[in-house]
């Protein structure tokens, strides 16, 4: 006699599922890759080698890094916004992640990059494209992309995340920057995070931090303008020979395969 069986809704296997299927949550942030950022001991070499490029492009990566600002911050950013009495740029909230106005302090490098650049009749943009408008998401990576072969070209090692083993990114360098306060500034978290424009993540903390920290902020900006100059030979020996040995691996992984 044969043994009947009854099909199950799904809607009755609440509480069982848990231990077969991931969460989507968990899904969701095994995907999630970080940017790709360039070792802060080696700033100092990209920046002298940006510095010696010409171009609209050039220039707003350069602005990115000496104030820490994401892409679109960078791409908008208008003279209007500058206030070089006080040495400060306030994005407006419309250009902000967390939607509210960013004041950034500008470092003696910022101002100086800031005065050089051209007015154009008719147009508030710092970095205006070639029709007038912002420049394209993708320019300022572009503009790495270009030095990292470049350099590679010449022998070197090029501009690379040494452990994902990829060409640096532009948002990679609010990275660098992150990496290099933590470790070389000692400057409190609150103030690195407030440099970034992020939120804080510690709810209780963020209760009592109603403030800008801009008096430290403007100090920590111009400590790393000041890194950013920093091309000591030993200092990018270091990474050198922990970069060629990486490529050294990428190469011999890419033969094998």
């Amino acid at each position: 006699m044969a043994r009947s069986t009854r099909a199950t809704s799904p809607s009755t296997w609440s509480g069982n599922l848990q231990f077969e299927l991931p969460s989507p949550t968990k899904l969701k942030k095994r995907k999630k890759r970080h940017h790709p950022a360039l070792p802060y001991l080696r700033v100092g070499v990209f920046m002298a080698d940006l510095r010696s490029r010409y171009g609209v492009s050039r220039r707003a990566l350069e602005w990115g890094i000496l104030t820490g600002a994401r892409s679109q911050e960078i791409r908008g950013a208008r003279h209007s916004e500058i206030n070089l009495q006080l040495k400060r740029w306030t994005i407006p909230k419309k250009r902000m992640k967390l939607e509210k106005d960013h004041i950034v302090p500008l470092s003696e490098a910022a101002i100086k990059l800031h005065k050089s650049l051209p007015r154009v009749d008719g147009c508030d943009l710092l970095f205006p494209g070639p029709e007038g408008g912002e420049l394209s998401d993708a320019t300022l990576c572009a503009v790495i992309d270009d030095m990292h072969e470049a350099d590679l070209r010449r022998g070197g090692i090029g501009y690379m995340d040494l452990v994902q083993n990829r060409v640096a990114t532009q948002h990679g360098f609010r990275s660098t920057f992150r990496d290099w306060a933590a470790e070389l500034a000692y400057f409190p978290k609150e103030v690195i995070e407030h440099a970034l424009a992020h939120k804080l993540k510690d709810e209780a903390e963020a209760a009592y931090q109603r403030g800008t920290l801009l008096l430290k902020r403007a100090e920590l900006m111009e400590q790393w303008a000041a890194f950013c100059n920093e091309t000591e030979p030993h200092v990018s020996s270091q990474w050198a020979a922990l970069g060629k040995y990486h490529l050294d691996r990428r190469t011999t992984s890419s033969n094998g395969d």
